[in-house]
């Protein structure tokens, strides 16, 4: 689940990269203050998250066991 800390920094689009820089997947016109991404279909591995909010860009990584 991806949440942002102040109501007013809505999350707009959200970029699922594996470590390879391929991009997996890709959600658009969001404009929430949360989205939750289900991992079920990924392959274990890691993975680069790319969150584009109101306020600008954030990276987080994640993992699949």
């Amino acid at each position: 689940e991806i949440k942002t800390n102040d109501a007013g920094n809505l999350v707009n689009r959200v970029e699922l990269f594996d470590m390879t820089g391929r991009l997996v997947t890709q959600v658009n016109d969001i404009n929430k203050a949360w989205l939750t991404l289900k991992k079920d279909n990924l392959p274990p591995g890691a993975y680069l998250v790319s969150v584009y909010t109101t306020y600008g860009k954030i990276f987080k990584k994640l993992s699949r066991r």
